[in-house]
């Protein structure tokens, strides 16, 4: 049995973020058809801006991310925040 999808909210330190690369999505209508339809819609969107990608879907921002090195600097910010 799979485990249950877990969120984590980790509050940033707004002195080290930078902008992440994203979609030009404004109401996100046009990604959230392209994400229901396309079975690579993650792996395009990587190619085209990098291993963290921005986009809307369903009229909500949605962060995508992948790699080790980019999974791994957001798991020490949550540990760095939190004091895991």
């Amino acid at each position: 049995m799979l485990a249950p999808l877990q969120l984590m909210l980790v509050p940033l330190d707004p002195a080290i973020l930078r902008p992440l690369p994203n979609t030009p999505a404004l109401s996100g209508v046009l990604e959230t058809l392209a994400f229901f339809r396309d079975p690579d819609f993650a792996r395009s969107r990587f190619e085209r801006y990098g291993d963290v990608v921005e986009t809307r879907l369903l009229g909500q921002r949605t962060v995508f991310i992948r790699g080790g090195q980019a999974i791994g600097d957001l798991f020490a910010q949550g540990d760095a925040v939190q004091g895991w």
